[in-house]
């Protein structure tokens, strides 16, 4: 269902993954495994983000963040800081300070256990967050092009521009 939700959301029809993302909190308070519930919550966050709904996907990732330390899930736990990163730095005003300490615990569980995408796309985070220091930006920025790269992940390269650009 999952899979459906964020299909939807790529496909403009927001409303319909949102919808589907709803049945899945439903089922996973009803019927799932707790520990199951973390993935649940971080998987399908395009949908909230893609439909504006911030506060509803940062009640989400909060949630999934406690899960995954709860049961030890590493990968799933920087999933869901990398998210609550996202969402505080599409806040407006911008939460730079929340979003960049988020970038970073993500980016250091991600380093631990050899998520290698997963950091890269911190340091896209990173670098893109902080214009105000361009030194600081471009480093993470040439980091994340130069892993993208490395991993022959061909669209993110193109996503990682130069700060000044």
């Amino acid at each position: 269902m999952a899979v459906l939700g964020y299909a939807y959301t790529k496909s403009e029809r927001v409303a319909d993954g949102v919808a589907i993302l709803e049945q899945i909190l439903k089922l996973g308070e009803s019927s799932w495994m707790r520990a199951a519930q973390s993935r649940t919550f971080v998987t399908p966050r395009r949908d909230f983000l893609a439909a504006d709904r911030l506060d509803e996907a940062a009640a989400l990732a909060t949630r999934a963040l406690a899960l995954t330390r709860q049961y030890g899930q590493r990968g799933w736990e920087a999933g869901a800081l990398r998210l609550l990163a996202e969402i505080a730095s599409l806040r407006r005003p911008r939460d730079v300070v929340t979003a960049e300490a988020h970038y970073g615990a993500a980016l250091a569980v991600a380093e631990a256990c050899g998520m290698r995408p997963l950091a890269a796309r911190c340091h896209l985070g990173l670098g893109s967050l902080r214009k105000d220091q361009p030194r600081e930006a471009q480093a993470h920025l040439d980091v994340a092009t130069t892993s993208f790269r490395e991993m022959d992940m061909q669209f993110w390269p193109r996503a990682s521009h130069s700060v000044g650009a």
